[in-house]
Formats: structure tokens, C-alpha cells, sequence
């Protein structure tokens, strides 16, 4: 298992996220052309977002942070931690999330959250929903696989299933707004909050017919900036795991199955 280390918040986030995005639009440009060559099915991201894809969970300590201002991220595997889940034969039903904020003169924060399935993905988390305790719906179920959280002790507030999101005006303090056809969320909180939302990427194990979690990811969304700069609204990853108990780093800081 790799374990990462909580990511340090740093000041000048304005340039770090310049530079961050930068540098993994252009790295997933060359991903994209390994991955077509692996024959690994790959959906393209916003060309406007930055792309955070796991690779600073390679180390344990002395991790780079990850923010974005005023701009998508896109969470994903990076193609090649998503081939050793291919080589083992199982099947990712997410293929990414895409996520956008904006912050409010109140101090809150609306995170959008949409979910990317790989083909069929969606039909594989609902045929292998098993309900983690008595009494749990199948919207508990199907959220609890995706944000990882138990809905009988969460300290995030309320959950609630809708036909659609609502707008700015309707927003209601410390509630996560789930569509009905479970492809997207939004989160509101105080900008700001410690683990202010999380996120699972499952993976469903050959034969088995079973959901797994192989990797996790914490945020941060913030107003102004960490660095409080102006009116813009950061979203930072604070926490990363790859959970996959067959995945490892070789020497060479490539993943691999153990």
C-alpha cells in the first residue's frame, strides 16, 4: 500500500498553480499518446483544466502541492497506475472527476463535482452495490463507494438526492447535492473548512464482482487564495492515497503490480 503524507499548503498560489497546470497539461498530452499506444481507452479532460493524476503519491514525504485558482481540475489516474489495474484484469468504472468552485461574500464555497464513467462504468457500480449496513438506501450505498464516507457519521452535514443541482440562490449551508443520475454533486461548505470533500476512485475486482477503493483524494477548497488574493477561489488537494494492496513504486518511481 502507498501512503501519502498530507500535502503542505504553501503561499504564492497564484504561480504554483500557473506552473502546476502548465506542466500536467503538457505531460498530459504525452500521456494520452503512451496511452493510445498501451491500447488503454482514455477520456480527454477539459483542455482548460489542470490534471492531477496521482503521481505525487509515489512518495511518502516531501510532497509537492497541487492547487488550482480560478480554473477546472481534473482527477484522475495517471495512465500508468490505470494500465496495472488493466493488466490485473479489473475494471475502473470512473474515469475522472471534474471539479469547479466559486466562493461567496459569505465566506462559503460551492464545489461542482461531475462524474466521468468509463463505458458501462455506472451499470458495474449499481449491479455491485452491497449496502455496508442495515437500513442503507441505495443512494447511501452508491455515495458511500464514491465519497467514502459513512452517511450514519458524517461530519459534513446533509446529503440530498435531486433531479438537478441548484442554483447559487438555493444553496443551503453544509449540504452535498447529489443528481439523480449520480454524474454530478455539489458541496457546499465554509471556504476554508478542514476536509472539506473527498473523493474515491473504486475499482471493481475480476471475477469477483466486488467494489474495492484504489485511490482517495482529500480538498481544499479556499476563498481568495490561500495567499488571500483578491476574489479568486482555490481548490487544493491536501491528501492523496493509493489504497490498491497490489500496486507498489519500483525504484524507478514507476507504479507496478507487487
Amino acid at each position: 500500500m502507498t501512503r501519502t503524507a498530507p500535502i503542505a499548503r504553501r503561499s504564492g498560489i497564484a504561480a504554483a498553480a500557473l506552473l502546476a497546470g502548465a506542466a500536467l497539461l503538457l505531460a498530459g498530452c504525452g500521456s494520452s499518446q503512451d496511452a493510445a499506444e498501451s491500447g488503454i481507452a482514455v477520456t480527454k479532460p477539459a483542455s482548460d483544466a489542470a490534471v492531477y493524476q496521482f503521481d505525487q503519491a509515489k512518495v511518502e514525504e516531501n510532497q509537492e502541492a497541487f492547487v488550482v485558482m480560478d480554473q477546472p481540475m481534473v482527477i484522475q489516474l495517471s495512465d500508468g497506475l490505470r494500465k496495472v489495474v488493466v493488466d490485473q484484469q479489473d475494471f475502473m468504472p470512473v474515469d475522472h472527476y471534474t471539479l469547479t468552485a466559486k466562493s461567496f461574500d459569505t465566506g462559503m464555497c460551492r464545489l461542482d463535482v461531475a462524474v466521468s464513467y468509463a463505458e458501462g462504468g455506472k451499470k458495474v457500480l449499481e449491479d455491485e452495490l452491497i449496502p455496508r449496513r442495515d437500513g442503507e438506501s441505495p443512494f447511501e450505498a452508491f455515495q458511500t463507494i464514491i465519497i467514502g464516507y459513512d452517511f450514519s457519521n458524517d461530519f459534513r452535514g446533509d446529503y440530498l438526492e435531486v433531479d438537478k443541482l441548484p442554483p447559487d440562490a438555493d444553496l443551503a449551508a453544509d449540504t452535498t447535492y447529489v443528481s439523480k443520475d449520480r454524474e454530478h454533486m455539489t458541496v457546499v461548505r465554509a471556504c476554508g473548512a478542514e476536509n472539506f470533500f473527498a473523493l474515491n476512485f473504486p475499482y471493481s475486482k475480476a471475477m469477483v464482482k466486488k467494489t474495492s477503493d484504489l485511490a482517495t483524494v482529500d480538498f481544499s477548497v479556499d476563498q481568495g487564495g490561500q495567499s488571500g488574493a483578491g476574489d479568486s477561489t482555490s481548490v487544493s488537494v491536501v491528501d492523496a492515497t493509493v489504497l490498491g494492496n497490489f500496486i507498489t513504486v519500483s525504484p524507478a518511481g514507476e507504479w507496478q503490480a507487487v
